[in-house]
């Protein structure tokens, strides 16, 4: 394509800075670009795409209040304001690891550092353009969902020797898998890889895997090539989808946390990363995760109420498990929960979820009468709800158990499930609310991890132990049993190893969350108030010891 041919396009460039933006724009007025608009913001830029159609977009990474320049990409495609043969540049004077790897994630045609030479520009727009012409037939077959004239045409330009080989190779491998064309996909990649160690090839080969159901042979084959090139992020998003196909929540959990790692400004990572860990019991790894998800995605289409409301779910989840580290998080939910109608469009269900949080954060912050009042709220709205939903109903028993009304919470989880009962999905939400849970899969977790947890006590290994009883009573936090299990565990450890500052602060811990279920009447009370007996004689023992061999050491020296 000649410079006399550019004149046709539309270009737009977005920047901040004015000065930018008119030298941008007078190199590809030099090169023969004749339509060319420019705008300072993210938001002027969506609006002006909206009513026009740009061939090829500039845009700075940093553009000051407002979206960024990735933020602007991702809401470009996830909006259809452009096609696939469009060219979006993504430019920045920051090369700190974290933005380079936030630029390459979202995958924009090419990536610019500034500051930027007009030789430079010109050779990038030369290559740009000339992929673009030779590939656009199959991008608009792409964009008319014509995956099989598509197909067709990519392997034409395979057959033809494209300069372009690579591009159509990797394209075409992914049109196979989305047209299930399984066969075809594992003989393109294993062809590419018999001649060149590719990336792509070897997450794609592992995605062949996955469609035949070979998830665990998929899971370690991509570890394997994450092992060797950590930061290639398409290989977490293959092991992830592994270990939901798998059921393992767990690794899935420890797999997007190193994903975050590599490539910390991934919104939907770490949004991923945030749910999952709340599904976990790991409610301090949750509430980092969503607090990054809403710092990141601010101004993007990841922003929302949900975020939000589950930051604040995960707030008070900190209760159940660590009852002086929650007192800390309780204000910011509380100035969350207040101003979230101001920020978003807020549905009756949202509203309904928002105010029962709002009313546990206070009760459990000892701002009693402002937690029933907005208890009051939440009532009054849910009896003109049209429908039930298990989740409000939920937050509904979390509000009555922090508030103290326990006989009443009891109550409604006992009509929940006989409302619920032959609801799977909704019983296993309904788990995290009971001292044992009666769903399913929430009984065959529980019973697998519980076991692993009393094997590993009985044959005296007592930190294995403590392991596995914490990741259960995580996951399950009112299951008493469950936390007795676990002081247990921690009691004899100390016994048996002495001092231990974590393992007698942890205990204190798990004592004050137990303190606010067990009462008296409950049956669980006599091993209770054992347990506390013995943890108390072991602590007292072990610090008499620890102080013992520090006043010998410093008589010594």
């Amino acid at each position: 394509m000649e410079s006399t041919e550019y004149a046709g396009l539309r270009v737009l460039i977005i920047d901040d800075f004015p000065n930018f933006r008119t030298a941008l724009a007078k190199n590809m007025h030099t090169l023969g670009f004749r339509h060319i608009n420019s705008v300072s913001s993210g938001s002027e830029a969506l609006s002006i795409c909206r009513k026009n159609h740009y061939d090829i977009i500039f845009s700075d990474y940093n553009l000051g209040n407002g979206k960024n320049g990735q933020q602007l990409l991702e809401e470009i495609r996830y909006l259809k304001l452009c096609k696939l043969s469009d060219l979006f540049v993504l430019i920045s004077a920051d090369t700190s690891r974290d933005v380079v790897m936030a630029s390459y994630d979202c995958e924009p045609n090419d990536y610019l550092t500034k500051p930027i030479t007009g030789k430079t520009l010109e050779q990038r727009i030369r290559r740009l353009l000339a992929k673009r012409q030779e590939l656009s037939p199959v991008y608009t077959a792409i964009d008319d969902a014509n995956l099989d004239k598509a197909i067709r045409l990519l392997e034409e330009l395979l057959n033809a020797n494209s300069r372009y080989s690579v591009d159509c190779q990797k394209l075409l491998g992914d049109l196979y898998l989305r047209q299930n064309k399984y066969e075809l996909a594992e003989d393109l990649y294993k062809t590419v890889l018999s001649s060149r160690e590719l990336d792509w090839a070897k997450v794609g080969l592992a995605n062949v895997e996955l469609a035949y159901g070979q998830y665990g042979i998929a899971a370690s084959s991509l570890d394997v090539i994450i092992d060797d090139h950590p930061s290639y992020l398409k290989a977490y998003d293959s092991l992830s989808d592994a270990c939901v196909s798998l059921g393992d929540n767990d690794r899935l959990q420890k797999v997007l946390e190193k994903a975050a790692l590599a490539s910390p400004m991934s919104i939907g990572r770490q949004k991923t990363l945030a749910d999952i860990c709340l599904v976990n019991g790991d409610v301090a790894s949750a509430i980092k995760a969503y607090k990054k998800t809403i710092k990141y995605g601010a101004n993007s289409h990841y922003d929302n109420v949900d975020n939000h409301l589950n930051l604040a779910r995960a707030i008070t989840k900190i209760y159940d498990e660590d009852v002086d580290a929650a007192s800390g998080a309780t204000l910011d939910a509380i100035h969350l929960l207040n101003n979230i109608d101001a920020k978003y469009e807020v549905s009756d269900a949202q509203k309904i979820q928002a105010t029962l949080l709002n009313s546990q954060i206070n009760a459990l912050n000892g701002n009693k009468k402002v937690s029933n009042d907005l208890f009051n709220q939440a009532q009054k709205l849910m009896s003109q709800a049209e429908e039930r939903d298990v989740e409000i109903e939920v937050e509904h028993v979390n509000a009555l158990i922090a508030s103290g009304k326990n006989s009443e919470a009891k109550d409604v989880i006992d009509e929940m499930l006989i409302y619920y009962k032959k609801n799977q999905p909704a019983l296993e939400k309904i788990d995290f609310l009971l001292e044992e849970p009666v769903s399913i899969k929430g009984k065959k977790t529980i019973g697998t991890i519980n076991k692993k947890g009393i094997d590993y006590y009985k044959s005296k290994d007592f930190e294995k132990s403590i392991e596995y009883f914490h990741k259960a009573q995580k996951k399950y936090p009112r299951y008493i049993g469950l936390k007795l299990n676990f002081v247990q565990a921690l009691i004899s450890s100390i016994k048996d190893e002495g001092y231990n500052k974590e393992y007698i602060e942890k205990t204190r811990s798990a004592f004050k969350v137990i303190e606010r279920y067990v009462s008296p009447k409950n049956d669980k009370y006599p091993r209770y108030k054992q347990l506390n007996s013995m943890f108390h004689q072991a602590a007292q023992q072990a610090e008499y010891q620890e102080r013992t061999r520090i006043n010998k050491e410093k008589q010594h020296d």
